[in-house]
């Protein structure tokens, strides 16, 4: 591996290779995920390491996290989810209470891909992970947390479920045998704005890392509290561009061919434009690149360039069985379907032990090199296929700045 520090006048690159009550035990997958290489071949067909959830001894432990108001399942002046889903592939769901500090406890859990609901009363998301044990070197680690969208009403979580029907089927092969991508330092829930006011992201999808992928179309709906406020559509790499935000907290709903998510997610930040930029600090810059034989194409950037946000699809095959899940729940506590409002999209199992410490997996703070981390995301999964790596951020200072060889840099200019 080759680092080369970042000075005032020039850029470097880094070439990288790629507890509770004791509960009935979830049966295994017939397919189990076994643990995901270090070097995967294509990064871009990959999942974000801020998706995988460990287990300890089977044990996954997950966190209602409300980004509005703190930790816990209780949104202020709404009533309080009790119940978490978590669903494997097939349909087979299981539920597990929530304690008073927004905590829940599956065992028995098999490696693989999975969807964790919550379907109200208060409260709203689904979000997808890749569960994976603990790995070795890791003693504890934290639960993975669920940002959830605060709702005043049932009718408003059935909104959001109506996002699920997809108009737009393709032909994917949906697969296990995807990547662990170690480029992140944040939470996947958690972006920056660029120097220019924009929140960049990106959606990923559990598929098979060698099949040529067009991630266009894909439906990305952004509210603040109950206010839709844009909708936006990805390019052919699954990149989406929202302008008009400032820095809080939003909802998300995602919908397309590689599935569905719903969470909220913060913007901690913005960039600096570079004629704002004082003397020592980092300026973003642009570089063009040009394909080679089996090159790919990315964008470079300086330590002052802003971490996008990550959106996970629950593959279809997960979609139809969450749906009816959310839909029932909704029946039940008396919700009945009518009309969608406005902005909307056209129309269990054995329980677990209650919650504790352990287990999980997912996301830490921004931290010191926050901005590197967005940089890495971009060099490690941004293009156009051919070639791949991933990019190991512990090792990482302010300095170091990342992209991914071969490539053949262009001039780079500073961004107007």
């Amino acid at each position: 591996m080759l680092k080369r520090l970042l000075t005032s006048a020039s850029l470097c690159f880094l070439l990288t290779s790629v507890a509770a009550a004791q509960a009935p035990a979830i049966p295994s997958l017939s397919e189990a995920l076994p643990t995901p290489a270090g070097a995967p071949a294509d990064v871009t067909d990959s999942v974000p390491e801020s998706f995988f959830a460990f287990t300890d001894n089977g044990n996954l432990h997950l966190r209602v996290l409300n980004l509005h108001g703190g930790e816990g399942p209780a949104v202020e002046g709404q009533p309080v989810a009790r119940e978490i889903q978590l669903f494997s592939r097939g349909g087979v769901s299981w539920r597990a209470p929530i304690s008073a500090d927004g905590l829940a406890r599956f065992s028995g859990v098999a490696p693989g891909p999975y969807g964790v609901v919550i379907s109200g009363p208060g409260i709203y998301a689904v979000v997808a992970i890749a569960v994976v044990p603990k790995p070795a070197d890791v003693q504890t680690s934290a639960p993975f947390e669920i940002p959830v969208i605060p709702n005043s009403s049932d009718l408003q979580i059935r909104n959001y479920a109506s996002y699920m029907a997809n108009p737009d089927p393709r032909n994917y092969n949906f697969s296990l045998d995807y990547n662990k991508v170690k480029h992140r330092s944040k939470p996947f829930y958690q972006g920056e704005l660029d120097s220019d006011g924009l929140l960049h992201g990106r959606i990923y999808g559990f598929v098979d890392p060698s099949q040529v992928l067009d991630r266009s179309g894909h439906k990305i709906t952004i509210w603040r509290q109950s206010v839709k406020i844009d909708e936006v559509a990805t390019d052919d790499n699954g990149w989406f561009v929202v302008s008009g935000l400032s820095v809080g907290v939003y909802n998300a709903i995602a919908t397309g061919p590689l599935g569905y998510a719903a969470f909220t997610f913060q913007i901690t930040g913005s960039a600096v434009k570079p004629a704002e930029a004082v003397e020592g600090t980092p300026v973003v810059r642009r570089a063009s690149f040009r394909k080679a034989a089996n090159f790919r194409t990315i964008a470079m950037q300086s330590p002052g360039i802003s971490p996008p946000i990550d959106i996970l699809m629950l593959p279809p095959e997960f979609v139809a069985s969450v749906e009816e899940g959310v839909n029932d729940d909704l029946t039940n506590r008396g919700e009945t379907p009518g009309t969608t409002p406005p902005g909307g999209a056209s129309a269990g199992g054995p329980g677990t032990g209650g919650g504790g410490g352990g287990g999980g997996g997912g996301g830490g703070g921004a931290g010191g090199i926050g901005a590197l981390a967005g940089l890495a995301a971009l060099a490690a999964a941004a293009g156009d296929g051919g070639g791949g790596a991933s990019v190991d951020t512990g090792a990482m200072s302010d300095a170091t700045v990342i992209t991914i060889d071969p490539v053949i840099p262009i001039d780079p200019v500073d961004i107007p």
